[in-house]
């Protein structure tokens, strides 16, 4: 079977892609009262690929209005008076960019989660690459 070369994802570009979209920041806005702010990192498996890592970003903030919740990643959307509303979208090219996904869950007066889910190599794949095998997609 051809080993089909697959990016190394890792936590820390998770984290960068949530910095990068200022998510910390505005979990902490949504909370101008306080909070929790909750980052959780495991293992995901999907039915169809099992090698999967998956990043929680959560608040107990005010939550997105559901009128919103489609337009979050949209360049330039933003309900903020000031900011550019890059950042989700930054954010989701970053990831996509990294065969991943990013979704989100709201609800107003509760909170949001944002989900981040990245693939990791192949099994075969990452023990070709720690015995020093040069991986190859015609292998």
């Amino acid at each position: 079977m051809p080993l089909r070369p697959r990016r190394v994802s890792d936590w820390p570009m998770a984290a960068a892609a949530a910095e990068a979209a200022g998510m910390p920041g505005t979990a902490c806005q949504a909370m101008p009262a306080g909070g929790t702010i909750t980052v959780t990192a495991a293992p995901y498996s999907d039915v169809d690929d099992p090698a999967w890592c998956q990043v929680i970003l959560a608040d107990t903030g005010q939550g997105i209005a559901s009128d919103f919740l489609d337009k979050i990643f949209d360049p330039f959307f933003t309900t903020k008076t000031e900011g550019t509303g890059l950042g989700l979208a930054i954010a989701y090219r970053i990831i996509e960019d990294h065969e991943g996904t990013i979704s989100v869950e709201s609800e107003a007066g509760k909170g949001t989660r944002f989900f981040i889910r990245l693939p990791l190599f192949e099994e075969s794949a990452f023990s070709a690459v720690q015995d020093g095998e040069a991986m190859r997609a015609d292998a």
